[in-house]
């Protein structure tokens, strides 16, 4: 049986409903569990204080922007492993891992240095002299603990490659359950434990990471797929290695500038220091955009392996079938949430409205349903962003999804943004609304190139396109 067979014939119809959710799923709720995590970490701090909430954002943007190069390096393993997987190459499988887990270890010992820095960045960047340490101490205990992150991706992006989400779903559920734990004790300071704020949110997080990390390591020596797919530490492969920074190094390169534009934008939003009630609307906007959000990311990682593994085992048009499946479901999950920001804003907003001061929470009320109608205009758009640039990348278009974004993030997002805050002030509408017309050019484009097919022609692995179709190895 060749490898186009073995994956036509192993669960549903390739690119239907079915396929797409057996994977999707697991991913969807996986994630949609970390956007609780990250709900109820910026509920705790707005019951610590508005100053801990409009603190949290910029240094968690600052965060992200620093980690999400080596992130994307890191997470890229998975359209490796789906596409050696869908071309029945088990033993390259393995390798995939191990390189991914390489590079996560040494970008992580890379990282820690940054820590040291993070008082001088805030105070640089021109935020409220109330935000800078809270902001400071939360950047720096997660750079602390970055490394963890990174292993964790690199082992979830194997099982997510392979298609074993619910896996992944075990793994981020454990992590979630942990990060609530620890915020509650370590933010609060309960069970004798003492009250660390912001310090005790980011340590909460770290601990997390680490708990998860801790359990890919132990479900994979006790899964059969330890032998199967060949796990063994392996020694350093020099022309995969090359492959991997040629492919993942682009989309790492596409995340870190995404990040870097939202994370110039976000402290935009807090350059004036009468202004913190805008920073904490925006924190908290953001947060409840999660809610869409987060459970897009598994969406869009399932796209990806999807696509990896199709393309592997050279079936583009189930590839594609499985993308347009993939968005219409999305396009329905989002047109529920966004009647909600739409028409009952306030029940979202009820839980941080519990324990908070009714007056400071008034004000911050006001700002935060205005921004959520931002959030339901692009809802669709992001989707369209996520679902279609996902397909694309776990083709191999790495370069056009880096230089398309990232182009367009500089130009409609970070540039008139600060032109207008430079010329005439501080604005929240109007950087939001820039925030919404970029948004609406990049998943237009996304979709346009998937529309063009350029993709269907591309691969990251080693094996060439007429040699697919004859492979008789099997999955």
């Amino acid at each position: 049986m060749s490898s186009e067979q073995a994956v036509a014939n192993e669960g549903p119809r390739n690119g239907s409903v079915a396929e797409f959710l057996v994977v999707a799923l697991p991913l969807m709720v996986s994630y949609g569990s970390l956007s609780l995590q990250f709900v109820i970490d910026r509920l705790f701090l707005t019951w610590e204080s508005t100053h801990a909430l409009a603190a949290v954002m910029p240094s968690s943007m600052l965060y992200w922007a620093v980690i999400s190069l080596p992130m994307g390096v890191v997470t890229y393993v998975s359209t490796f492993v789906a596409q050696y997987a869908g071309a029945g190459q088990k033993e390259r499988v393995g390798a995939s891992m191990w390189h991914g887990v390489y590079l996560a270890v040494l970008a992580g010992i890379l990282l820690l240095p940054m820590a040291a820095g993070a008082g001088h960045f805030f105070a640089w960047i021109g935020h409220s002299k109330d935000l800078q340490p809270l902001e400071a101490t939360y950047f720096a205990v997660m750079m602390l603990g970055a490394v963890w992150m990174l292993i964790n991706a690199a082992l979830s992006s194997f099982y997510i490659g392979l298609g074993c989400t619910w896996v992944v779903l075990c793994g981020n559920l454990l992590q979630t359950g942990l990060n609530i734990l620890l915020d509650y004790l370590l933010i609060f300071g309960k069970f004798g434990l003492p009250a660390l704020g912001m310090r005790g949110a980011a340590l909460a997080t770290v601990l997390a990471g680490a708990g998860g990390t801790v359990f890919y390591v132990v479900w994979m020596l006790r899964s059969s797929k330890f032998r199967v797919y060949q796990l063994r530490l392996r020694p350093l492969d020099r022309p995969l290695m090359a492959r991997m920074m040629k492919f993942g190094l682009p989309n790492g390169m596409h995340q870190f500038l995404e990040v870097i534009c939202f994370t110039i934008f976000v402290q935009m939003v807090g350059w004036e220091s009468e202004n913190s009630n805008d920073m904490a609307a925006t924190s908290l906007a953001f947060a409840l955009n999660t809610l869409t959000f987060a459970p897009m990311i598994g969406a869009s990682m399932a796209v990806s392996t999807l696509v990896g593994q199709r393309l592997g085992a050279n079936q583009p048009e189930a590839a594609a079938r499985t993308t347009w499946t993939a968005f219409k479901l999305t396009a329905i999950y989002i047109g529920g949430f966004c009647c909600v920001y739409l028409f009952l804003p306030d029940l979202i907003l009820l839980p941080y409205a519990a324990n908070s001061s009714p007056a400071e929470f008034a004000s911050l009320r006001e700002r935060v349903i205005v921004l959520l109608r931002f959030v339901a205009l692009y809802s669709i758009f992001d989707a369209m962003n996520m679902i279609f640039g996902s397909a694309i990348r776990g083709a191999g278009d790495t370069r056009f999804a880096m230089l398309f974004a990232t182009s367009n993030g500089v130009l409609l997002l970070v540039l008139p943004t600060f032109a207008y805050y430079h010329l005439w002030g501080p604005n929240l509408l109007v950087a939001w609304s820039c925030m919404t017309l970029y948004l609406v050019v990049v998943g237009t484009g996304f979709c346009l190139r998937f529309l063009g097919g350029h993709w269907k022609t591309l691969r990251v692995i080693e094996t060439p396109v007429d040699e697919l179709a004859t492979s008789q190895a099997t999955v």
